[in-house]
């Protein structure tokens, strides 16, 4: 079987079209997917919270369904027009390259710090019930437009069994992240929010410590932790629950 997910197999391919006898073609195009739905929308946000805001447009990233479950699915970068919100874009695509292959890792965050791109997704490009991690990379390229392909690697959580949907800010110079901790993806997926924190001018991927976590939700709500920098400001990281009546599988969204 073919592996489309091989960068040798990807590079030996290229669009094609044609047809025979009195065939007359029109209006061909060739690009890459779609989306058959979209889902996980994470606002595009500087260091400190503040969001990613260019000519008019807010920047948020949402994960284009395939046709087919996670592993069919990849990240994509859109922009919002805030003078007519109806106005949604997409302006670029990620794919991330991992144990020798090409995936569409997604559920995740970027964050603008310093000239650099910081960007946090879940490992759902391979899902097979058999776990899920939170993986990270640091580009100059511009990702908030284009098509980029980046190496990844795995982002060190304070946590011993699955995690997913992280969300990065740094507060009163220390990164916090919230992710969700997952102890089982079958017979049924069992998951609920976590909070970590790094020390004082430590990286996002230094010594993160558990701060907290709700492993006990037995109703759908929302919940938050709180963390206070050193201005007084307050911030929470919120969270909505899966129940039986919900498929909301994600938290981490910071608010101030």
């Amino acid at each position: 079987m073919i592996d489309l997910r091989d960068p040798r197999v990807l590079g030996g391919l290229s669009y094609g079209y044609g047809g025979r006898g009195d065939v007359l073609l029109g209006r061909v195009r060739a690009g890459y997917f779609g989306q058959a739905g979209v889902r996980d929308p994470h606002v595009v946000q500087h260091a400190d919270g503040r969001p990613v805001i260019r000519g008019g447009k807010l920047y948020l990233t949402l994960t284009n369904a395939g046709l087919g479950f996670f592993q069919q699915a990849h990240w994509a970068v859109w922009t919002l027009d805030l003078a007519d919100p109806t106005r949604l874009e997409q302006v670029a695509t990620l794919f991330f390259t991992r144990d020798g292959v090409v995936l569409g890792d997604h559920a995740g965050q970027i964050v603008y710090d310093r000239g650099r791109f910081i960007l946090a997704m879940s490992s759902w490009g391979d899902f097979d019930f058999a776990g899920v991690h939170v993986r990270h990379a640091t580009t100059t390229a511009d990702v908030l437009s284009g098509v980029h392909v980046l190496a990844t690697e795995p982002l060190p959580l304070p946590t011993e069994v699955s995690s997913w949907d992280p969300a990065l800010t740094r507060i009163g110079g220390r990164w916090h992240v919230a992710f969700v901790e997952s102890p089982a993806q079958q017979p049924a997926f069992e998951f609920h929010p976590a909070l970590a924190a790094g020390p004082r001018g430590a990286g996002r991927a230094e010594d993160l410590a558990l701060l907290g976590a709700e492993p006990r939700w037995t109703r759908p709500r929302a919940r938050s932790s709180s963390a206070s920098a050193d201005s007084g400001t307050s911030w929470r990281a919120t969270a909505t629950p899966a129940s039986t009546r919900s498929t909301t599988r994600g938290c981490g969204c910071w608010a101030r």
